[in-house]
This record gives structure tokens, sequence and C-alpha cells, in this order.
């Protein structure tokens, strides 16, 4: 029998496999096949349950993020609503400061000339005693 490179060929024999063709036995495949089922079978079981358990933990998840965004959306309501409040008192603000140190200098104004009318009042009402009118 020639061998090119395109015929197939065996590379080491084991002697545990039959006839030394590379072939095991049918009692060993089959209990290859039986034991991989198994293992394949738990995997998969293993899978779907993490998968089930994913599934539940990816859900609660959406609802948090769903949660989120309406938190997000109100508080970005409530600071545009502050945002536009600020803009609107802002320049009556300033007038009332003006208005205030106006009042203040006012008040300072007032009390100098009441000092001075008091003053005034003192000196008019001194009496001599003792001299002739």
């Amino acid at each position: 029998m020639g061998h090119n490179k395109f015929s197939p060929r065996l590379v080491g024999r084991d002697p545990r496999v039959q006839g030394g063709l590379g072939i095991p036995p049918d009692s060993s495949v089959t209990a290859i096949l039986g034991a991989h089922t198994q293992k394949f079978e738990d995997i998969l079981t293993a899978v779907q349950k993490h998968k089930v358990h994913f599934g539940t933990k990816i859900d609660a998840l959406h609802i948090n993020v769903g949660h989120l965004r309406e938190e997000h959306k109100k508080l970005k309501e409530r600071v545009t609503s502050a945002e536009g409040t600020i803009s609107v008192l802002f320049p009556s603000l300033e007038s009332a400061t003006k208005h205030i140190k106006d009042l203040q200098k006012a008040v300072l104004y007032l009390r100098q000339w009441l000092e001075d009318q008091e003053g005034k009042s003192r000196r008019n009402n001194i009496r001599v005693v003792g001299l002739p009118e």
C-alpha cells in the first residue's frame, strides 16, 4: 500500500486501541460518550441555571436604570426651574441691594441732622438765671 501526501496515516499506536488501528473498543466508546454526554448535560444545566439567574439580575438592573432615569429627569426639571427662578429674581435682588444702600445713606444723613437739631434745641432752651432781662 503506497502512501502519498494525501492519504491518511496513523501517528503512533496505542496498545489499548483495538487492533492497533486507532479505533477504541465499542464498550469504551460508549462509556466515553456516556461520560461526556453526562458532563455536557451537567454543564448545560448549570448554564441554564445561570442564564435564569443572570436574566433575573438583568431585569432588576433594567428596572433600576429606569427608576434612575426617571429621577434624573425629575432632578433635571427641578434644576431648570430653579435656574429660571434665579434668573428672574437676580435683577430684583440687585435692585433691592442698591435700594438698601440708598436707605442706609439716608438713615445716616437723618441721624446726623437729628443730632444737629437736638444741639440747636438745647442752645435755644438755655435760661440765664440772675440776669435782668
